[in-house]
């Protein structure tokens, strides 16, 4: 595991240690998140991801060529990279709403398996 993998672990875990109870979770799950708090997470990096892809069309660059990912054919590597940039956005907001979420009775806390 590299340096990146070694951090997002560290902070996972230091993050699943401070969310309210009822949001609590171990680390990082995705396809298929396993808990509401990274199910949170998929969806607003899933949103962040299609803006930016509809920005870079916009905008004119081609999409599908980056510099921090691995080119892979199908996959729009540049949104990959521009995403990596400001993906704490999106685990900021979880944040927010599950802080405010666990004030009321807002959120639904069945998880399907």
């Amino acid at each position: 595991m590299g340096y990146e993998g070694i951090i997002s672990r560290t902070y996972f875990s230091a993050l699943g240690g401070i969310v309210p109870e009822d949001f609590k979770f171990e680390k990082r799950s995705k396809m298929p998140p396993r808990d509401p708090f990274n199910s949170m997470l998929s969806l607003g990096y899933s949103m962040l991801f299609n803006e930016i892809l509809s920005d870079l069309i916009a905008v004119g660059l081609h999409p599908y060529v980056g510099f921090m990912h691995k080119i892979a054919k199908g996959h729009p590597v540049l949104a990959s990279d521009l995403i990596d940039c400001v993906r704490i956005i999106s685990i900021s907001i979880a944040s927010i709403l599950i802080v405010k979420a666990s004030g009321s009775n807002a959120v639904n806390m069945q998880v399907r398996s």
